[in-house]
């Protein structure tokens, strides 16, 4: 989905004003980590909440990047992230830079129907496969 959203400082911080302010924003995905559960072109929107695990969450990243993966395993400092489409998992993502979640996921002018469910399904999918889980619990 969002490979690597890159927002200046500004149009960061306008974002986290506007998120923060209880709105809710709508940004257009591109790049491919998210498929086939979020494609490019397809209409996100994102509000300010604590994530749940299998929410596709908005997150900086330590070197400060902006990304949307999805949240696979919480624990009280943060979240373990990973984009559907790739194999390896994005460092730890602590609680302060979390920004977002995807409330909506809107594709071809129509709304995704049953996003909760996707979002389940998808983490069920990543349990299902025993190489990535024995990974991630190996390694984190």
């Amino acid at each position: 989905m969002i490979d690597e959203l890159e927002l200046d400082r500004y149009h960061l911080l306008l974002l986290i004003e506007k998120l923060n302010q209880g709105l809710e924003i709508k940004i257009t995905a591109f790049g491919k980590s998210m498929l086939p559960f979020i494609k490019p072109n397809d209409i996100l929107i994102l509000k300010k909440q604590k994530p749940k695990i299998g929410d596709v969450i908005l997150f900086k990243n330590q070197n400060g990047d902006i990304f949307i993966h999805r949240c696979l395993w919480i624990n009280q400092d943060g979240y373990y992230t990973k984009g559907d489409n790739l194999v390896r998992f994005d460092d730890f993502v602590a609680n302060q830079d979390v920004l977002a979640v995807v409330v909506e996921i809107f594709r071809s002018n129509r709304r995704l129907l049953n996003f909760r469910y996707l979002n389940v399904l998808g983490v069920l999918i990543f349990f299902l496969f025993k190489k990535t889980r024995n990974y991630f619990f190996q390694n984190n």
